[in-house]
């Protein structure tokens, strides 16, 4: 479902994000590299983009991954977690 834009002509779906070829620790589907937009913490301020990495077996799982320097996803979160 989309939703319609300014003029109310009805929205466009976007492509789905191509698979990188990483696996997701969680579930082992492929991870994609994904683009978004942080909310500003204050009045005036532009939203920024950043990229992440999230799986591609959502809703199933819900995995995100921040990016790293290198442009790989950093597990080191994933990990942690898993450790304790």
């Amino acid at each position: 479902m989309t939703l319609p834009d300014e003029k109310g002509q009805p929205g466009k779906k976007k492509a789905p994000a191509p698979p990188t070829g990483i696996m997701c620790p969680s579930c082992g589907k492929e991870l994609a590299r994904r683009q978004g937009t942080s909310k500003p913490k204050m009045k005036g301020m532009k939203p920024r983009p950043y990229d992440f990495y999230s799986c591609t077996g959502f809703p199933k799982c819900e995995a995100k991954f921040q990016t790293g320097a290198d442009g790989k996803p950093v597990f080191e979160n994933q990990t942690k977690q898993a450790a304790e």
